[in-house]
């Protein structure tokens, strides 16, 4: 291990933690299942959302946040059928 890497590897998880508060704070992302780590070197977003829109915003939000940590985006866009889909029929 290199001198000064743990305080490094300790800062990006430290940012992780930030990212994923503010993600999880952010009315415009309620309702999706993110979560957010720091994986060798880069913060990496996973989970999903319902709509491009939803992916966009949590990008944005976390590229905002985390300063110059490189923000990787495993997010998948699961749309949720309208409440008239999901009614069973008679």
């Amino acid at each position: 291990m290199e001198p000064g890497s743990r305080n490094l590897r300790g800062s990006l998880h430290d940012t992780a933690v930030v990212v994923q508060a503010h993600l999880d704070a952010s009315p415009s992302l309620a309702g999706t299942h993110i979560r957010c780590e720091a994986l060798e070197g880069r913060i990496v977003l996973r989970g999903y959302v319902s709509t491009y829109s939803m992916k966009h915003v949590a990008r944005v939000l976390a590229e905002s946040v985390s300063g110059n940590s490189r923000i990787e985006d495993h997010l998948d866009v699961i749309p949720v059928p309208p409440k008239w889909q999901t009614r069973k029929q008679p």
